[in-house]
């Protein structure tokens, strides 16, 4: 997920709760040398015109009233949204977004495509930006954008992560402060299928790291 702050590859994660990601959840060296295991947060800020807002998450299918940043880590080229929601292009963004900033950095780019409401046809994912796909509640934020006009995005991690040596995004968690603590359904045939797995565990000061395989 990132090296000392350094994005190297954002991802996606599932809306499936049968799936490893579902819950985002990396393991890790902090920025003071300790192994950590656990959730992590990442909170992606929009500004244009003066205001700012977050968005509802990143590279997973819209639900209602949501807003959602899709980047060139999204698995399909175009955002493969319904018709019931607006979403707007920006491109021209010097960086990667998802594998070229830092945490807490600011990229800026222009808007050069909007699809309104009721358009069958779903955007394209720039390499060289993002799409910002609102529906319901969140249409409000984007619906002033208009083409021409500059977009800058800042995605920064939560303060249990914040300059950490490095991120390495997986799942589902297993065990948190001693206790079980599933983060999948303990059902789903990703858990009772035999398949070769590794996990990796902690010790409670975080001063050693275990790999079992």
């Amino acid at each position: 997920l990132a090296k000392n702050d350094q994005i190297v590859n954002l991802g996606n994660v599932s809306t499936n709760f049968n799936d490893y990601m579902y819950t985002p959840a990396a393991f890790g060296i902090t920025a003071d040398n300790k192994a950590k295991v656990g959730r992590y947060s990442l909170e992606r800020t929009i500004e244009h015109n003066g205001s700012s807002f977050t968005t509802t998450d990143m590279n997973r299918y819209r639900s209602n009233n949501e807003l959602i940043l899709y980047t060139d880590s999204f698995p399909r080229e175009k955002t493969v949204q319904n018709q019931y929601g607006i979403e707007v292009v920006v491109t021209g963004v010097p960086k990667k977004v998802d594998s070229q900033l830092k945490f807490g950095e600011k990229v800026t780019g222009v808007v050069s495509a909007i699809r309104p409401y009721n358009q069958y046809t779903s955007s394209t994912i720039p390499k060289d930006g993002f799409v910002l796909s609102a529906q319901g509640t969140e249409v409000s934020k984007i619906s002033s954008m208009k083409i021409g006009e500059e977009v800058s995005l800042t995605v920064d991690v939560d303060a249990a992560w914040k300059g950490s040596q490095f991120m390495l995004a997986s799942g589902p968690l297993l065990v948190q402060n001693g206790k079980s603590a599933l983060s999948i359904d303990g059902n789903s045939p990703r858990v009772t299928e035999r398949q070769p797995h590794t996990a990796v565990a902690t010790d409670a000061t975080g001063g050693r790291a275990f790999f079992v395989t």
